[in-house]
């Protein structure tokens, strides 16, 4: 995979864990890393005290059964939020332990122990010594249990299939509303494979396996304890420096040799442009449902209806278009849930959008300071959004990354917010007078591929400063997996130019009824023309010709262009009024 790699966000992230900050909790494994045996020492305990009194949350992670934890920590409750046990089968919260998954069959330990192993039953797994491995193995398959065996150095553990730590501490996190990408995972053993894979940053100690530390985002240089305590005192956790892990990409398209071309999916800032019409909502799109897929959250500004498909997408809320909008502290509620959220202002008029713009700001300053999220905001329409007559600049200026620009109009963004940019997605049909300074200078040694890209690509850079000098490259975008309506409300309900609204005609001069404006008006007066007006229509293919050029409705137009063929081909006009009143209907209307 070819990626667009940026330098680790340095001092981009005020306050750590505290108020403001991105990193807003820690989950640490127990066992060799946040001790070496028995109760933590003082420099980690205090290391944690002083985390959690600036806001952050702790997640103690271990394989150990609850009560075997406790004998060794007996006051573990004091120094954590929230406690994820027997390797991520259970959650423990204000003394009240929670099932994450169905117990081993107890008659897994009776076969054990009749075999003379030592075996130990958790609420859930069922703990041995590795060297009993083989002895597990030959009961599950003579019991005919679906199991999973789970080293942790010396310690084995039998878990019912998906039980891992990952999936332990995003439940946990849930409980306490922070997200794994507001998380920073601590670990050592092979057990932490995936608690550091399901959290934005995953940190291998200095005492960790060789294969933790190979898969690890970071290494700390110190063991146990007093690498827990390096790393909570550090520039990660403060927000000094802020990582791109790798398995954290935005997949884009392909470059022109067939490789992958994937974007840091970890906060930036990135800037779509390109003329009407270039397929830039098609972008931010691409993007979001990336980001979605990835569990971050997200709040998209869309001011035109382009984006409500995204609601089909786990987690996504629209709200807006034709329903009044809610008041910002009800459209931030899916957020505080860890989802995601679509503000529809397609049919806004200019005073109520920019009304609406300029609480946005505030809205997502207050709610990253509360609860780090939203992780992404994407403004399509982003010259209207940061316009100066619009917003305070200062108000508005990306101060940490997780900001998506979409505009046709990028010589209008406020300075300070374009020096901010670290990637640049401009699509095909961009002239480079038509960027702003100072991205347009960097554009020097891409001036041929802006020329060369053609509709359905576009060129990405990386802009100065990100990582030496500007890298650019050709990218064929790749599908989207919701549908992508241009406009959606702007053309089923909204009135277009009477330039480009269309006229039904029986013959070349005769008009059946008055210019349509929009797709439910077309809709309408299709289901009362008359034959010879769909003949007449379909033999020119003026109904595609409409939707692809005024609606641009690539989709549309192609059943229509199809249904335009099978008239052509002695069709009835009569059924293909049919089969085109059906084709709006399950685009605009179903």
């Amino acid at each position: 995979m070819s990626v667009i790699d940026l330098e680790p966000a340095v001092g981009e992230t005020p306050g750590g864990g505290g108020p403001g900050g991105y990193i807003r909790a820690v989950a640490v494994d127990f066992d060799g890393t946040l001790t070496d045996g028995g109760r933590p020492g003082r420099e980690a305990l205090d290391a944690l005290a002083r985390y959690r009194s600036h806001g952050g949350r702790v997640v103690l992670v271990t394989g150990r059964i609850l009560a075997e934890l406790l004998e060794a920590f007996p006051d573990a409750a004091a120094h954590v939020d929230l406690i994820v046990a027997e390797n991520g089968a259970t959650v423990a919260r204000d003394g009240v332990e929670r099932l994450l998954a169905e117990p081993v069959d107890p008659a897994l330990i009776e076969a054990l122990r009749r075999r003379g192993v030592a075996a130990r039953g958790g609420r859930v797994l069922v703990a041995m010594q590795w060297s009993d491995h083989a002895a597990a193995v030959e009961e599950i398959g003579r019991l005919g249990l679906e199991l999973q065996l789970i080293r942790n150095r010396g310690e084995l553990m039998v878990l019912p299939s998906g039980v891992s730590k990952g999936n332990g501490v995003a439940e946990g996190l849930a409980d306490l509303h922070v997200s794994c990408h507001n998380t920073v995972a601590i670990g050592d053993a092979e057990n932490d494979h995936s608690l550091l894979a399901a959290c934005e940053v995953g940190v291998a100690l200095a005492n960790a396996v060789p294969s933790l530390r190979a898969h690890a985002d970071l290494v700390e240089d110190r063991a146990d304890g007093h690498g827990v305590a390096g790393v909570l005192d550090g520039p990660l956790v403060s927000g000094a420096v802020l990582p791109h892990p790798s398995r954290w990409r935005l997949h884009l398209g392909t470059d022109p040799s067939g490789d992958d071309v994937a974007l840091p999916a970890s906060p930036s800032n990135v800037l779509v442009c390109g003329p009407s019409g270039s397929g830039k909502s098609h972008v931010a799109g691409l993007i979001a449902e990336g980001l979605v897929r990835l569990g971050y959250s997200l709040l998209v500004v869309d001011p035109e209806g382009d984006y409500g498909a995204l609601g089909a997408l786990p987690g996504v809320v629209t709200v807006g278009g034709a329903d009044p909008l809610p008041s910002p502290e009800r459209i931030v509620e899916p957020i505080g849930q860890l989802g995601s959220v679509v503000v529809d202002l397609s049919l806004r008029d200019a005073v109520e959008r920019r009304d609406f713009y300029r609480r946005v700001p505030a809205m997502v300053e207050a709610n990253r300071a509360a609860l780090g999220m939203p992780h992404w905001l994407i403004v399509d329409e982003a010259h209207e959004y940061l316009g100066a007559a619009h917003h305070d600049p200062d108000a508005i200026v990306p101060g940490r990354g997780g900001y998506c620009f979409v505009t046709y109009h990028a010589t209008e963004l406020p300075p300070r917010a374009l020096a901010r940019l670290d990637v640049l997605i401009a699509l095909a049909g961009t002239l480079p007078e038509s960027l702003p300074e100072p991205v347009r200078h960097e554009l020097d040694g891409a001036r041929d591929l802006l020329g060369a890209a053609r509709p359905g690509q576009a060129v990405v850079m990386r802009r100065e400063g990100t990582r030496g000098a500007p890298e650019a490259r050709i990218v064929t975008l790749a599908a989207r997996e919701t549908l992508h309506v241009r406009h959606h409300h702007k053309y089923v309900s909204g009135l277009l130019p009477e330039e480009l609204r269309f006229q039904f005609r029986v013959g070349p001069s005769e008009t059946a009824g008055p210019p349509v404006a929009n797709a439910m008006e077309f809709y309408r007066a299709l289901r009362a023309c008359d034959a010879g007006a769909i003949a007449h229509h379909a033999a020119g293919g003026d109904f595609s010709r409409w939707l692809e050029e005024v609606l641009a409705d690539h989709v549309l137009a192609g059943r229509a262009a199809a249904i335009e063929d099978a008239v052509r081909c002695g069709a009835a006009a009569d059924e293909a009024r049919d089969a085109f009143l059906r084709a709006i209907e399950a685009r605009y209307i179903g």
